[in-house]
Parts: C-alpha cells; sequence; structure tokens
C-alpha cells in the first residue's frame, strides 16, 4: 500500500515514544538510588503508561480495556519484585504474563466475532503484556 492511499495517522511520533522512554529509564535509575518503595511506584507508573501507549501506539481496538489488561502483568510484577526476597525476584512475572496474555484472549472472545481485525488484538497486546513484567521484575 503507497503512501497516498493511507489514511493519516493521528498518535505520537516515533521520537516522542523514544523520549519518553528514556525519560523512564532515567527515573527508573534515579529510583535504584533512592529507595526501593520509590522504585518500585516508578516501574508501575511506567507499566501503566506501557499499558495506555501500547494499544493507542499499534491502533488496536478496545484500547481501554486492553490497557488495563497490559498494564495490571507490569504492576503486579514490578510489586512482587520488590517484596520478593532476594534470590526469587522473578518468580512471580511468569505467572503474572500468563495472567495478562489470558486476558487478553478473554476480552477478545467476550467482544465477539465480526469485528475488524478479529485476531490482531491478542497478538499484538501479547507482547504488550510481557514487556512491562519483564522490563520491571529484573
Amino acid at each position: 500500500m503507497t503512501a497516498e492511499v493511507q489514511a493519516p495517522a493521528k498518535s505520537l511520533g516515533s521520537w516522542v515514544i523514544g523520549v519518553l522512554g528514556v525519560a523512564g529509564l532515567v527515573a527508573i535509575i534515579a529510583g535504584v538510588y533512592i529507595s526501593r518503595e520509590v522504585l518500585i511506584g516508578v516501574a508501575a507508573v511506567i507499566a501503566v503508561a506501557v499499558g495506555i501507549g501500547w494499544p493507542h501506539f499499534l491502533r488496536i481496538p478496545a484500547k481501554k480495556t486492553l490497557a488495563a489488561v497490559i498494564a495490571l502483568p507490569g504492576v503486579g510484577s514490578a510489586l512482587a519484585a520488590g517484596f520478593v526476597p532476594a534470590p526469587g525476584f522473578l518468580d512471580w512475572t511468569p505467572a503474572f504474563m500468563a495472567l495478562g496474555m489470558m486476558a487478553v484472549f478473554v476480552v477478545q472472545l467476550i467482544r465477539g466475532t465480526g469485528q475488524a481485525n478479529g485476531l490482531s488484538p491478542p497478538w499484538a497486546a501479547a507482547p504488550g503484556c510481557s514487556s512491562p513484567a519483564w522490563g520491571r521484575a529484573g
């Protein structure tokens, strides 16, 4: 498809998303030096930001529902990593990722068939569930 045929997209530019990502990285690094509670809070806020931004960036339907479903595994993983004893920081991350991905598929089942792009939301949102969870758990 050529550029003349495509409809113009109303979304943030890639450079804005990159700047926000770098700002999030700086916030995580600063949180490491301040306290564990601040780091958990920063990680949870970034997980929510990824959850909200992911469906909008990919322009998939059911943005509000998928935003919540994508953000919750990241927040849960951040909380678990913050409160689990030292050698087991990542122990709960796969469970949060699995619950998030299952929730994405359940949301699609509830939405029903006949919707435009029937399989695209689950396959586009599944990496969104895993990215905040892995990124905040380490």
